[in-house]
This record gives C-alpha cells, sequence and structure tokens, in this order.
C-alpha cells in the first residue's frame, strides 16, 4: 500500500500579494488505486481472462450479470466474445461495460507462477 503526502498551499494574489503562500500544511492522505484493465480475453463459460496493469492475472465470471438489464445481450457467445479492453476496463460494443475496481476485486487471481508468459 503506498502513501501520498500532499502539500497544500493557500495564495492572496487577489488582494496584491505575490504567489508564495500565506499557509502551508502537509496532510497525509492515503489514495490507493486498484489496478486497471490492460489486456481480456473472453474463455468458456462466459468467463473473462483479464490482464491487470499490475501484471497480475485474474479470471472474472459473468454469468451472473447475464439476466441483468443491458447485459442480456452478453448471453450471445459471439457478442460475449466481442469484449475488449476500454479506458482500464472491459467493453462491448453497444457500450456495456464493467466497474475496474469490480473486475479487479472480484476476479479470481492466479498464481505468480502462471503469471509469467
Amino acid at each position: 500500500m503506498k502513501l501520498k503526502i500532499f502539500t497544500l498551499r493557500f495564495s492572496d494574489t487577489a488582494n496584491g500579494f505575490d504567489d508564495k503562500p500565506i499557509q502551508e500544511f502537509t496532510a497525509g492522505v492515503q489514495y490507493v488505486m486498484n489496478p486497471r484493465v490492460s489486456k481480456v480475453t473472453a474463455i468458456d463459460d462466459y468467463r473473462l481472462q483479464i490482464v491487470f496493469t499490475s501484471g497480475e492475472r485474474g479470471i472474472y465470471d459473468c454469468t451472473h450479470l447475464l439476466n441483468f438489464g443491458v447485459f442480456t445481450e452478453l448471453k450471445d457467445k459471439n457478442y460475449f466474445n466481442q469484449v475488449r479492453p476500454c479506458h482500464g476496463t472491459v467493453a462491448w460494443p453497444n457500450e456495456q461495460d464493467i466497474c475496474p475496481d469490480t473486475l479487479y476485486l472480484d476476479s479470481e487471481k492466479k498464481n505468480a507462477q502462471q503469471n509469467k508468459d
């Protein structure tokens, strides 16, 4: 887990002061972002094989989505196989997508040995 420290500076240029800070403080802010999707392949049984930007690999099962609203179109296996990586997540031609955090957190991760290409 990474901890980033941000320094916030306040200045008063509206009253003719220069851009030097009139108040400065440092606040510890924990900022952790889950890895995003870099590669995706549709595999059997409505599952996605995903490579994340961290190098981790996972399998995400989409079967629970198939009877839900816009995702019913994914029942067509030819359509399901058209999945592609898009802006850090996965998407299909008619713009169905899945939250990248959900993909990462809910995918079954493969062990490090299987991650080697």
